[in-house]
């Protein structure tokens, strides 16, 4: 069986990995497909941050020990005269690894809920205290 892979003409684009420790479960979808993951960002001091819903995840950005070549299969012909091609659609080169657990992050929804219910605390002990 014969594979062809056919480069680009020109530099292919640069890709990066993500990489991470544990499972994802996505509800009410079929697949990770299409869905959008969460943010990724980069500090001023290079540390990558991924935030998945209310969770955030710390990283590092660390080059891969050879390339990966990211490949987009084409399929030509009909019955016996099939044949597969592989076209390079970019190169990874890195890899955004996070392997620590990660930390919740209170969005401002929760942040006003909670802060709604310290006052409302405050507001019980010091009623309580003037009895």
């Amino acid at each position: 069986m014969r594979v062809y892979i056919r480069a680009p003409s020109d530099e292919p684009a640069e890709w990066s990995l993500v990489e991470l420790q544990g499972e994802l479960e996505v509800s009410g979808h079929g697949g990770l497909a299409g869905v959008a993951l969460g943010v990724l960002a980069v500090s001023g001091a290079g540390v990558p941050s991924l935030t998945i819903g209310n969770h955030q995840l710390l990283g590092a950005l660390v080059p891969l020990k050879k390339p990966r070549a990211v490949l987009r299969r084409r399929r030509e012909g009909e019955g016996a005269a099939r044949v597969t091609r592989y076209d390079v659609v970019g190169v990874a080169r890195k890899r955004y690894l996070f392997k620590s657990r990660p930390k919740p992050v209170l969005t401002s929804y929760y942040k006003k809920q909670s802060a709604a219910a310290a006052a409302a605390k405050d507001a019980a002990t010091a009623k309580e205290a003037a009895r």
